[in-house]
């Protein structure tokens, strides 16, 4: 192959990136439409932790892991607002990419060295992970980070080394420090570490140091999550009552032949979303994890990592299902959601680049895999109908109805998940299925199933957030760069946030006896506080600006000017007669 023609592959992939983060910094909202989303919360912890370097929050209660807003927290170096935003899903799309190139030598031993580019090439534009670059959540993190885990977890089985276990392990633990949910990433290594331990008497003590050099790593990782704690004194975890919620979800559902088969069916919805996005993946992981003739394994770092991602995504499954049946048990008197997709994609990539490699090998063998085709069939037969999709690409049944696909709408779930599987099967029996087509007919699957959602996004993308008036009055727009000092009586309530992250004005979330100290170290602040919140300094001082929700205030008036007193008055005495 000439020099010219050498680099063309990478160009086209390096051409390629550039145009998801074209897509990603313009589909991507400038700031957040509403005060109550996540992303309020990660900008917070994001903008503490550059201005103090302490991940914790003044508004929401609930706060998450340090992970993705320590990387976030550079970008608030930027001063304008929507070009913070731009650079944040640019950031997002890079990482995505950078990520999918630790896939290349799985996909080169699979495929080839050309197909393997072009096949990277692809996978950057599958519909989860595009989605989640859309949104300054941790989603957009986590999904690169098991990206770039199945990578790494290939090349330490494929090629062995204390770096790369310690490299893989601490991949592993940042999905920890990143999600709660990422616990499943680090247990399901070292329950594959701990099982070829067990399995291989002759080099147990290789085995082992694998396993001691993974569980370094894995503390590497945590580092970070162990700071914020230590600052916050006590363990950062989203939603209270995680074990024990459940726990008692758990308990309600073995107890109750409704709720039992409630939970049954939230589970089989999980594991069928996860077939049918990535063309029935997860049967041909099973197979080459269990499936396989006894005389002849496959190689150890496809068989290694195909259980690694199949156990990590099971695993976020699980979890998913527990979530759900808590909100729906303990938390919900109207019936909850019925799947979840953003907490299941950032498993899409890695199941469908081991979904084929696996399947090339087992191609190869001539191996049966219909049996565990017809058993993910199964499981989408069995999960029914899907009314509600939280934060996801399916369409409700309400949405369907909407279409005039109301009657399709409740059998949605097992007609699309056969359709998905008698697709697999078809490509499976004419030799085609681990090709480079497999995986674009996967990216063009990934769409069809989010079929509603670019409309969606187009239309936010061109439409005006929910912003405060006040934002744009006189005073406001004379000084667009003016700190505010929003006054936040205590933790708990999200519609504080709605005066941040919406303009180019840096914000400083006070308590009531903070508004001294935060107009001494910005004398052209303004003061933003809600019509019933008091502070020291506020009556007598003119409002400069004002909405149905907030009172603006001019910071250097607070306090100048001291409170009318009231006049009393005087009772008139009544004339005796």
């Amino acid at each position: 192959m000439s020099e010219a023609k050498r680099w063309l592959l990478p160009a086209l992939f390096v051409l390629t990136a550039g145009l998801h983060v074209y897509l990603a910094v313009t589909l991507g909202q400038p700031r957040p439409t509403s005060p109550f989303q996540d992303v309020n919360v990660y900008s917070e912890l994001a903008q503490n932790i550059w201005r103090d370097g302490v991940p914790l929050t003044r508004v929401a209660e609930r706060t998450y892991p340090p992970g993705y807003p320590l990387v976030l927290a550079p970008t608030f170096s930027i001063e304008d607002n929507s070009l913070r935003y731009a650079v944040t899903y640019g950031l997002h799309s890079v990482l995505l990419s950078l990520s999918l190139l630790l896939l290349l030598p799985l996909l080169s031993e699979a495929l080839s060295r050309k197909k393997a580019w072009l096949a990277i090439t692809a996978l950057q534009f599958v519909a989860g992970a595009t989605f989640a670059q859309l949104h300054a959540q941790s989603e957009a993190l986590f999904t690169p980070l098991i990206v770039a885990t199945t990578g790494v977890a290939w090349l330490a089985w494929a090629r062995p080394s204390a770096r790369r276990f310690v490299l893989v392990g601490a991949l592993a633990g940042y999905c920890l420090t990143t999600r709660r949910l990422g616990i499943v990433v680090p247990i399901a290594l070292l329950m594959v570490l701990g099982l070829q331990l067990m399995a291989d008497a002759e080099g147990r003590r290789t085995r082992l140091k694998w396993l001691l050099f993974a569980g370094l790593g894995i503390g590497l990782g945590l580092l970070p999550d162990l700071a914020a704690m230590l600052l916050r004194k006590t363990m950062v975890v989203p939603y209270r009552g995680y074990a024990t919620g459940y726990a008692e979800a758990t308990g309600k559902a073995l107890t109750d032949l409704s709720n039992g088969w409630l939970f049954l069916q939230t589970g089989a919805r999980q594991i069928a979303y996860l077939g049918m996005t990535t063309l029935a993946a997860p049967a041909f992981l099973a197979a080459i994890v269990v499936r396989t003739p006894r005389e002849q394994r496959p190689p150890e770092p496809l068989q290694a990592t195909a259980a690694f991602v199949g156990l990590a995504a099971l695993g976020g499954a699980a979890l998913t299902t527990l979530h759900i049946v808590r909100h729906i048990f303990n938390l919900s008197p109207v019936e909850g959601y019925s799947v979840y997709p953003r907490y299941l994609d950032p498993f899409e990539i890695p199941l469908i680049a081991l979904g084929i490699a696996s399947a090339v090998w087992l191609l190869n063998r001539r191996a049966r895999v219909a049996e565990l085709l017809l058993a993910l069939a199964a499981l989408g037969l069995l999960a029914g109908a899907w009314y509600r999709s939280r934060a996801g690409r399916l369409a409700s049944v309400a949405r369907l109805e909407q279409l005039g696909w109301g009657d399709v709408g409740v059998w949605a779930f097992g007609l699309v998940t056969l359709g998905v599987i008698g697709f697999a099967y078809a490509l499976w029996r004419s030799g085609r299925y681990g090709t480079l087509g497999t995986i674009l007919l996967a990216v063009i699957l990934s769409w069809t199933l989010s079929f509603h959602v670019p409309k969606r996004w187009v239309e936010r993308g061109i439409s005006t957030a929910r912003d405060s008036a006040f934002l744009g009055a006189e005073a406001l727009t004379k000084a667009p760069t003016a700190p505010l000092c929003v006054v936040v009586p205590k933790r708990g309530r999200r519609s504080y946030y709605e005066p941040a992250f919406r303009t180019d004005h840096p914000v400083w979330f006070v308590r009531p006896k903070g508004v001294k100290a935060c107009i001494d170290a910005h004398p052209d602040a303004f003061v933003v506080s809600r019509p019933n919140d008091k502070y020291p300094g506020r009556d007598g001082t003119k409002v400069v600006a004002k909405d149905g929700r907030w009172r603006v205030r001019l910071g250097a008036d607070v306090g100048k000017t001291p409170p009318k007193k009231k006049k009393k008055k005087k009772k008139k005495r009544k004339k005796k007669k």
